[in-house]
């Protein structure tokens, strides 16, 4: 029998990519048979196979519910599973401990967050308790980060990944949106962060060979036009996943709960004839769909036992079944509490395939399935053709259905030159320079030059980059206090969880809600928060060499009415740079046309006394400091009236709870004009219309350097 020194193959990957020559000497020392070396290839196999025959068995073979998640049918290149294999088997053979390591990392909302249940159920930590303890068996790390948060801005978040995500993650999963890729990014009349390069408003997401392709079922009709801003924020987007430093795989998850094809007017656009397929077709860019195609078939059970209702297509207000509402179990194995020291929580707990629109614990466990099931199809594939064509001894058949004749290996550099030719495909799937930019252009979207630096400081994060680390200190230590802006943490270790943590209450649905809400505590949108007596925020920013010299400087994302103690940054932000008051069009307010969240934008080469300032990058660093600035008085025309009639703040203070009214003076003939009542003085007690300064707050959560 030849022999093949199998360790020699883990160094293989390293020695080829110019890694582990001093371990290679003494790996040549201690060889191993042919026989050996199959051997634990096959039990690896082994335990992959068991993994995939649990989740089968799971859902009692119904591969319909696991393997159609996948759109086999429209992913943008074929290349993107051979990609996977290239990542995985670099890993499996490493020599290296710390390269033995495969990262996936979740970006996402609610959704992937698990707002309405514990967050351990989410699908994201589903698909880590099926898969970390494979990667395990198999002497390899299996990491999922995730990095999900209800409510997360797409403005900056889908621009800051870096500190999000890392820069050492294999695989990216993205809740798939189904609103507007562009309607966070703020901008004004004279500053676009983002544009399309189009002319037209629409473009075809797709070039239909003949309009024959054009016609079919619903689910290929979804969308034949996509508008342009959205594709022009979709592609900034992908151009800042793929400009990481492991240029992760990026795989879409949609929920497709309505039966319809909610991602198909971008798949198409990546797919063979669309728009960007050219650009990037060669970027492992996927899309999985969780309740689209895989639950088809409970959809027709439906729509035959309501006499073909088609109103029983959507699983988020149609049950698969009252008793299974997955079609298979009452009740998921994990529901993020120990059931042992909490039995009377089962009960609260809601075992519904979807809860409130959104998937339920049920619901979320099909989803980590599925995508497990895809991972370990993956895997089982990358070891089972390096065993087929690699370590089948001389004169020995291959195992069944290997899809080739015998190999055999004299001496181990030829089993090496297989290896070779797996880094040559990982090299071909690896690391590639961006392509210009097909449709977006603007600072979100550059055409060459460095990639776009965030300082981030809500949590969960990986990057390195907090606001803190640029805040200056040569001065004085900063009085601005890095705080969390939500409550969640606040409430979370409030006297109510001591109350619940009583043997009295314990068992209580209140308790049960509480300790639920304080599983994500870890989730927080945190920012630097100053008042008027705080003084300047300074802030220290490098810039590399080609940049933009530009910044964005934005404050947390608000869903809802501001507080009028929420500084107005339009009136109440003073800026200087390099010691000099900017004011527009250097410094400009910009916002979204539809969120209250506003943001700084500073273009440094518009500067007039500031000449250094155009190559920002000789500075090291630029110093802006920020002031808050209360206004003592509101402007007169603050409150204003609407096509209803209704009084509401308008202009800049629209976003503002001002408590705007109706007064009985007639500002003309009309109707009656609108004014803001007076207020009640929190530390006086008086009834003013004047704010009080000291109360009024400015916070900054994240920082943009271009």
């Amino acid at each position: 029998m030849h022999v093949i020194n199998w360790l020699f193959l883990r160094i293989s990957f390293a020695s080829v990519s110019k890694h582990g020559g001093q371990v290679a000497k003494w790996v040549r020392a201690s060889s191993v048979t042919n026989h050996h070396a199959a051997l634990e290839m096959r039990t690896s196999l082994t335990v992959v196979s068991e993994a995939l025959h649990d989740i089968e068995s799971y859902y009692h073979n119904d591969k319909k519910i696991l393997s159609a998640s996948v759109c086999n049918a429209c992913p943008p290149t074929s290349g993107c599973n051979a990609a996977l294999r290239h990542r995985f088997l670099k890993a499996y053979f490493s020599s290296r401990q710390d390269q033995r390591k495969v990262v996936m990392a979740v970006v996402g909302g609610s959704v992937a967050a698990g707002v309405g249940s514990w967050r351990t159920t989410a699908w994201p930590h589903v698909l880590q308790r099926l898969l970390e303890p494979v990667f395990s068996r198999l002497g390899m790390v299996f990491e999922l980060r995730n990095q999900a948060m209800p409510n997360r801005p797409e403005f900056p978040d889908n621009h800051c990944l870096n500190p999000v995500v890392g820069n050492d993650a294999d695989v990216i999963l993205r809740e798939w949106r189904s609103y507007d890729w562009d309607h966070c990014i703020p901008s004004s009349p004279t500053v676009r962060l983002l544009e399309s390069r189009r002319k037209e408003e629409w473009v075809w997401n797709q070039q239909f060979a003949s309009m024959a392709d054009i016609s079919g079922s619903k689910r290929s009709r979804r969308r034949q036009l996509i508008h342009t801003k959205d594709l022009a924020g979709f592609e900034a987007f992908v151009r800042s996943l793929l400009g990481l430093k492991s240029q992760p795989l990026l795989h879409f998850v949609a929920l497709d709960a309505d039966a319809g094809d909610n991602s198909s007017a971008f798949r198409g656009a990546l797919n063979r004839g669309g728009i960007l397929y050219e650009a990037y077709k060669h970027y492992c860019i996927n899309f999985f769909s969780a309740f689209g195609p895989p639950f088809d078939h409970f959809r027709k059970r439906l729509q035959h036992n309501h006499l073909n209702n088609d109103s029983c297509t959507n699983l988020a207000s149609c049950v698969v079944s009252a008793e299974k509402p997955d079609g298979h179990h009452r009740q998921a194995q994990s529901l993020g509490f120990a059931r042992d020291d909490h039995p009377q929580w089962i009960k609260y707990s809601k075992h519904n395939l979807f809860v409130d629109g959104r998937p339920g614990i049920l619901g979320h466990e099909v989803m980590g399935h599925q995508l497990a099931y895809y991972y370990l199809l993956i895997l089982n594939t990358s070891l089972t053709s390096v065993l087929t064509s690699v370590l089948t001894p001389a004169g020995h058949t291959q195992p069944r259905n290997s899809g080739g004749g015998s190999h055999g290996y004299s001496h181990p550099a030829e089993a090496v030159s297989v290896i070779e030719d797996v880094n040559l495909g990982y090299a071909e799937h690896g690391h590639r320079h961006l392509p210009r930019p097909v449709i977006c252009q603007g600072f979100l979207c550059p055409r060459n030059g460095p990639p776009v630096r965030c300082a981030y400081s809500s949590l969960p994060k990986r990057g390195p980059l907090d606001i803190g680390d640029i805040i200056s200190n040569s001065t004085a230590v900063t009085r601005w206090q890095n705080v969390a802006v939500d409550d969640r943490r606040i409430h979370c270790n409030s006297d109510q969880t001591t109350w619940c943590t009583s043997t009295k209450y314990e068992d209580t649905e209140d308790c049960f809600e509480v300790h639920t809400d304080c599983s994500h505590a870890i989730v927080q949108t945190r920012a630097f928060e100053g008042f008027a007596g705080s003084g300047a925020l300074q802030l220290d920013i490098d810039f590399s060499r080609g940049s933009q010299c530009a910044i964005v400087i934005s404050e947390p994302q608000y869903l809802a009415k501001k507080s009028l103690t929420m500084a107005n940054w339009f009136h109440e932000l003073r800026v200087v740079v390099e010691g000099n008051t900017c004011a527009e069009p250097a410094c400009t307010v910009i916002q979204s046309r539809s969120s209250p969240t506003q943001s700084l934008f500073i273009d440094l080469r518009l500067i007039d006394s500031c000449d250094e300032c155009k190559t920002c990058w000789m500075l090291k660093p630029v110093h802006v400091d920020l002031y808050v600035e209360p206004l003592m008085t509101m402007e007169p025309n603050v409150c204003g009236l609407a096509s209803t009639g209704k009084c509401i703040p308008i202009g800049h203070w629209r976003h503002y709870e001002l408590g705007c009214a109706h007064t009985s003076k007639s500002s003309d003939s009309e109707g009656p004009a609108c004014w803001r009542p007076l207020m009640h003085n929190a530390l006086t007690g008086e009834v003013t219309d004047v704010r009080n300064p000291q109360l009024v707050k400015l916070a900054v959560s994240s920082v943009l350097i271009f």
